[in-house]
């Protein structure tokens, strides 16, 4: 989630006490964090959590779909704008993937659902 928040959506952000702190792109509060053990955020302002989709959809204002497949292009380097994926071979049971990438500061990743 720190990758995501700092090098992708390039929200502000400082590190505090050891912890990541970005500006909520809800309430505009740098009382958050990110727990890297759970890959989430959080605003303890507006009381609001944020998984890797969550936080695109709202920054980017972008509908679930158009956020997946931001994070796909990302994180897998597929440039395929809003179509779907026709390699179902990527996709393995039950409709579940694990996507991540490395970057300079750790592994930005969010798990994907078709369901």
């Amino acid at each position: 989630m720190a990758p995501l928040i700092t090098d992708v959506l390039r929200l502000p952000s400082k590190i505090s006490d050891d912890h990541l702190r970005f500006l909520c792109p809800l309430c505009g509060d740098f009382h958050s964090a990110v727990n890297p053990k759970t890959n989430l955020g959080r605003c303890f302002s507006c009381r609001k959590n944020f998984n890797p989709i969550d936080m695109v959809m709202v920054v980017r204002k972008l509908t679930f779909r158009e956020a997946v497949l931001f994070l796909e292009t990302i994180l897998c380097g597929k440039n395929h704008g809003l179509e779907e994926s026709s390699n179902s071979s990527e996709e393995p049971a039950g409709g579940v993937r694990l996507i991540q990438k490395e970057t300079a500061r750790g592994k930005l990743y969010c798990v994907i659902s078709r369901e």
